[in-house]
């Protein structure tokens, strides 16, 4: 056994506690570093939860449409955002093919995009795709490839919602196609320039610039086409619209072109951007013409002025040679002139007529509400006016007011006549006034009315006078007669029955017969009861041989294109005018022959009654005095029927009545 020394037991001890307190050192820093590295992984975890957090509310809280899906299309994931783009429920689309969201116009993009993606690792572009409502919507979309769990294919694109930009840009695209077709058809010259040459210039614009076509402007220098002063002028007009954006109105503009012609334009400029450069769109009115034609138009104007003057002091001495009175009146109505005609017309001088009313407005012969209403629609609107017809006394401004009193002597009837003149614009200017003078057309109508009135009382009489004719020929017949042919037979009877005829009774009989006889020629001169039956032409041509038979005298009758008959009135009342006429021939004219004949024309029928009588001195007193009454009577029926009766009659040479009754056309 060794004794060990207390030295020797102190180093083991110490040992001892140096090994003891190695080995907790050591568990100590392996318990350190085991717990360390546990907070690392859980600090780890949670940075992981947390970025895990953040990429799951960044991939459902985006705006774009986010998605995950196979190499063949087939969705694994989608955002919050798809579901509220495309109207779809998660689950309507989770597990479904893409390609059945695409519209149809898009699907062979979408395959180029598949195999592009699959080739390259990468795509970008643009698909519609078809909302659940079967709307199309447009997106712009990036895609990439992403490594799955078990070596599977996955493909996680963005996409952005531009469908309104889509249709802003097509809209856009639109409306500049539209314009541009508008500008290319546009009648007006449009043309596009910066400061120095010429970018666009549709169609119109080579005839306002003098070349073949438009083609031949684009890119050309302004001076070249405009020379140096219009140059000059365009670039005065780019500074303005280019450098201060402000539109040019409707400035005039011109220039002398290639060809040495000049041109005057109307020019207006707005400010654009052609080909993302500051540029001057202007509209071109091409008024060369129109200044032609206004230099025309000012000289002319010159020489219709000098006119004017003339063919005014032609007028003036016109209105003052006139026969017919001439005021005329400013557009206030005041009285400006009066013609000659109408001074001698009132019998006073101009000057006092000129003053006799300070306007037409307050002339009493004017005074009436309606004569005033329509000169004040006259003088404010223009037009014609005529007034009625009104009795004026010779001196009416000496009298102050009209006296309408038909039986006053010193008077006129007068029309007023009032014509605006308007100029240009189509205000008045002046009125003219002209006084018509109409007392001997009044006169004429009043004779013509009371000729009428005439003519309808000798129409009543004649045909009251021809009933009553009728009337007493019918009894004559249906009396008279009938008992006289009853005593005729009666005593006819009683001497067929007598031996010997006793004288007497033989004469009583011959008186009864000649009775009946005159009976029958009375009842025919009253009423012809055959002319309603066989009309005019056998019935005149019968008096006129009856009148032969009786008064031994040689009558011919002759009638012309009497194929119809005539109206009854005409036919009776011609009938009574040949009646009377050789009445009169065989009591008072002495003659041998007479000739009567009727012509039928197309307007008129014309009856001539010649004889080769004694004749007279022929005057309108034989209808007036009484001495002609049978004349008279002819006459009036013939102005009844609307026609007329001449008499050409000379003593000692024979007498012709030539009578014409108007009748409508015959067919």
């Amino acid at each position: 056994m060794f004794s060990e020394t207390p030295a020797e037991i102190f180093f083991v001890t110490l040992a001892s506690l140096a090994f003891v307190a190695l080995s907790i050192g050591l568990v100590l820093i392996v318990v350190f570093n085991q717990r360390r590295r546990l907070r690392d992984q859980q600090k780890e975890m949670l940075q992981r939860r947390r970025s895990e957090q953040e990429y799951s509310d960044l991939f459902n809280n985006v705006s774009d449409l986010v998605f995950v899906h196979s190499h063949n299309g087939e969705i694994r994931k989608i955002n919050d955002a798809a579901t509220r783009l495309l109207g779809y429920r998660a689950q309507d689309l989770i597990g479904h093919n893409f390609t059945e969201y695409v519209s149809e116009f898009d699907r062979e993009r979408y395959d180029e995009y598949l195999r592009e993606i699959l080739s390259i690792g990468e795509a970008a572009g643009e698909l519609s795709l078809r909302h659940k409502s079967g709307r199309p919507l447009r997106f712009q979309y990036r895609n990439v490839l992403l490594e799955g769990e078990r070596e599977t294919v996955n493909i996680m694109g963005v996409a952005r919602d531009v469908t309104k930009q889509h249709e802003a840009e097509m809209m856009l695209r639109e409306s500049e196609e539209r314009f541009r077709g508008l500008v290319e058809v546009s009648p007006l010259p449009i043309v596009v320039f910066d400061r120095e040459s010429i970018r666009y210039a549709n169609p119109a614009s080579a005839r306002v610039f003098g070349v073949a076509s438009n083609a031949e402007l684009a890119g050309a220098r302004c001076s070249d086409l405009v020379g140096s002063e219009g140059a000059k002028q365009m670039e005065d007009i780019s500074r303005e619209v280019i450098d201060y954006g402000r539109a040019v109105e409707l400035k005039e503009w011109g220039f002398t072109r290639t060809d040495g012609t000049v041109r005057e334009l109307e020019i207006a400029a707005i400010p654009i951007h052609f080909s993302g450069e500051p540029a001057v769109q202007c509209v071109l009115h091409d008024i060369t013409e129109r200044k032609q034609a206004e230099a025309a138009l000012h000289l002319a104007k010159n020489e219709l002025e000098v006119r004017v003057e003339e063919r005014t002091a032609e007028l003036r001495a016109l209105m003052e040679q006139a026969p017919f009175g001439v005021r005329i009146y400013q557009p206030d109505g005041k009285l400006m002139f009066v013609n000659e005609a109408l001074a001698t017309l009132w019998r006073l001088p101009r000057s006092e007529l000129l003053q006799s009313a300070p306007t037409i407005f307050s002339d009493p012969q004017f005074g009436e509400p309606d004569m005033r209403a329509q000169l004040q629609q006259l003088f404010s609107a223009g037009g014609t006016w005529r007034s009625p017809i009104m009795f004026h006394a010779d001196n009416p401004a000496r009298n102050g007011h009209d006296v309408e009193l038909e039986t006053d002597k010193n008077g006129r009837w007068l029309i007023n006549q009032f014509y605006a003149i308007t100029n240009d614009r189509g205000k008045v200017f002046r009125i003219v006034n002209i006084i018509e003078d109409v007392t001997a057309q009044r006169a004429a109508e009043e004779n013509a009315e009371a000729f009428r009135r005439q003519r309808m009382i000798t129409r009543v009489r004649v045909e009251t006078e021809e009933r009553e004719r009728k009337h007493i020929s019918r009894n004559l017949h249906d009396g008279i007669g009938q008992l006289l042919t009853g005593a005729r037979l009666s005593l006819e009877g009683y001497l067929k029955r007598l031996e010997n005829n006793p004288p007497k009774l033989e004469s009583a009989l011959g008186s009864i017969e000649d009775a009946t006889a005159s009976i029958k020629t009375i009842i025919k001169g009253l009423y012809p009861a055959t002319l309603d039956r066989y009309g005019l032409i056998k019935n005149a041509e019968g008096l006129c041989r009856e009148f032969a038979e009786q008064t031994g005298m040689d009558i011919s009758f002759e009638s012309y294109d009497f194929n119809e008959r005539l109206d009854r009135s005409i036919e009776l009342n011609l009938y009574r005018i040949i009646q009377e006429a050789l009445t009169n021939i065989a009591r008072h004219a002495g003659a041998k022959n007479v000739y009567v004949q009727l012509y039928h024309r197309e307007t008129s029928v014309i009856t001539i009654i010649e004889d080769n009588g004694v004749g007279f001195s022929y005057s309108e007193r034989e209808f007036s005095d009484g001495s002609g009454f049978g004349l008279a009577n002819m006459k009036e029926r013939a102005e009844m029927l609307g026609g007329s009766m001449h008499i050409e009659s000379t003593p000692h040479e024979g007498t012709e009545i030539h009578i014409e009754i108007p009748i409508g056309p015959t067919a």
